[in-house]
């Protein structure tokens, strides 16, 4: 089944094929209009600040504007092989920076353009006369699945309006009702618009596809969600979507899920004191749940929290959130989750990139994070807290840190779980502000088994390694191909890694 938007694939096999110009519009076209909107209200109509050429054709880039500032700009486009970009802002490109490093992509400079060659389709951190961009190049999608029904939202019987000006929720909702009902054999799509909810839920064996443009955002009326506190002095927390209880759903496409989360803050803060919060998507006691493609942008709580969770997976997604928020958000935290995998994703936020807790009653075990990309203020990969229940079997793998406060941390604190078996493996940190590596009791329980394998740090950064009492240890620590500012590091002294009290069998492998 081709999907039935503008710029249709061919089929060729089991992969969809486009043309590469098709591509590149497809991808940001409609943020002209939808996601662009939001932008161009927020920047005040300001003229470009950074423009992008993908093979000689112009691409979208939306700059996320927060409170007057320019928190970063992002280009979404779908690359079927190499591609020649050029970026240029007002005045030329006098400096810039090009991430994840280990890419050591060549650039030059013609006529004030800096010019550079994707030889795949990746995500790319590129840095400009201070400016950040995010080159979010993903491979073309494939097609929907032959049989299934397609509830296009815009058609009859829901004629949604796709201009936002509307509230959809009841239509959103009923469409995605209809597709559950149809046990897997439909899919809710949302085509290029913008669609504006107080936020639906998702029933058993149901698709949500977000085509490239499509951009479901929250509304601005704090009031006007059922999350909304009513008390003076609380706060509550709504997201876009819910799934909640469910099995078999499937979230994906190359469209936008906008929290809108700093407009409703900002709304409800002046309104006695209660405040709500937003998360893109929230995951609660379910299973085989998988996220695919989609952006998550200005969340205030969690962007994605994922609780009490099993079989559940998450690949190219994005999360764009400000840096400088007052509320501090993470990006993809699992909670008490079990056999789950995130992959090819990248974080900008405030808070914890990429976590794993363990609540109460839910052991944390068999979790996979590969291929990321982290920018945070403050924590890039973490364990913890909290840590009430066992969490073991977590590794995080090929990752690059492009900025950060904290690079690694495994804070075990409020809860008493036994953790083990924690890995990171192939980490490469470009910016760190504080600390390096952090293994750290705070609470009882003990960490038993974490090994760091092939990790570097540009810079010379510290850490420590602390057990909070003799019955309640780290344990077994390995460093193996530890590297800081290029040179191989085979001591703690070397590293600046501070080994307290309560901490035994720390070994520097070659």
């Amino acid at each position: 089944m081709k999907l039935p938007f503008s710029g249709l694939p061919a089929r060729t096999g089991r992969r969809a094929v486009f043309h590469p110009l098709a591509l590149v519009l497809v991808a940001g076209g409609f943020f002209l209009v939808g996601g662009g909107r939001a932008s161009a209200r927020e920047a005040g109509n300001r003229p470009p600040v950074i423009s992008v050429w993908v093979n000689d054709k112009q691409v979208p880039v939306i700059e996320h504007w927060v409170g007057g500032r320019l928190n970063c700009t992002y280009a979404p486009v779908t690359l079927p092989g190499s591609a020649e970009v050029e970026v240029e802002v007002p005045g030329g490109v006098r400096h810039w920076t090009m991430s994840p490093e280990k890419c050591d992509v060549p650039t030059r400079m013609e006529h004030g353009r800096l010019k550079f060659t994707m030889l795949t389709s990746r995500y790319m951190v590129v840095t400009v006369n201070g400016l950040r961009l995010l080159l979010l190049a993903d491979p073309p999608e494939d097609e929907l699945p032959e049989g299934q029904k397609v509830l296009d939202v815009t058609a009859p019987p829901y004629n949604l309006d796709r201009s936002g000006a509307k509230h959809g929720t009841a239509v959103l909702q009923k469409a995605c009702d209809d597709a559950g009902a149809l046990a897997n054999e439909a899919v809710v799509m949302l085509p290029p618009g913008l669609y504006t909810t107080t936020g639906i839920h998702l029933r058993s064996r149901t698709q949500l596809y977000l085509a490239p443009g499509a951009v479901l955002q929250g509304s601005d009326d704090a009031e006007s969600y059922p999350d909304y506190p009513t008390t003076p002095g609380k706060t509550g927390t709504a997201a876009l979507v819910k799934v909640d209880g469910v099995e078999h759903v499937r979230i994906f496409g190359r469209g936008t899920l906008d929290a809108r989360g700093l407009a409703l803050a900002g709304a409800a803060s002046s309104r006695e004191g209660q405040r709500l919060l937003a998360s893109c998507v929230v995951v609660e006691r379910s299973r085989c749940v998988t996220l695919e493609g989609v952006i998550c942008k200005e969340a205030t709580a969690v962007a994605l929290p994922v609780t009490h969770c099993q079989d559940v997976a998450m690949r190219r997604v994005k999360v764009i959130n400000d840096l400088s928020s007052e509320d501090r958000v993470d990006g993809i935290r699992l909670a008490g989750t079990q056999r789950a995998l995130v992959e090819d994703c990248l974080v900008h936020t405030t808070e914890d990139a990429f976590a794993v807790t363990s609540p109460e009653d839910a052991v944390s075990e068999q979790v996979v994070m590969r291929r990321l990309i982290a920018l945070t203020s403050a924590r890039a990969l973490r364990c913890g807290p909290p840590a009430h229940s066992a969490l073991q079997r977590i590794r995080f793998e090929d990752v690059d840190i492009v900025h950060c406060r904290d690079a690694m941390n495994v804070m075990h604190g409020e809860g008493k779980g036994e953790w083990g078996e924690i890995v990171f493996k192939d980490i490469r940190v470009e910016n760190c502000g504080r600390n390096g590596i952090v293994i750290q009791l705070l609470d009882g329980g003990g960490v038993k088994g974490v090994r760091f394998e092939n990790v570097s740090f540009k810079q010379f950064r510290p850490g420590f390694l602390r057990g909070l009492g003799a019955d309640h240890c780290i344990q077994g620590v390995t460093f193996a191909g530890l590297e800081v500012a290029g040179l191989p590091v085979v001591t703690a002294e070397g590293s600046g890694l501070k080994v307290g009290e309560f901490v035994e069998d720390v070994r520097f492998d070659d």
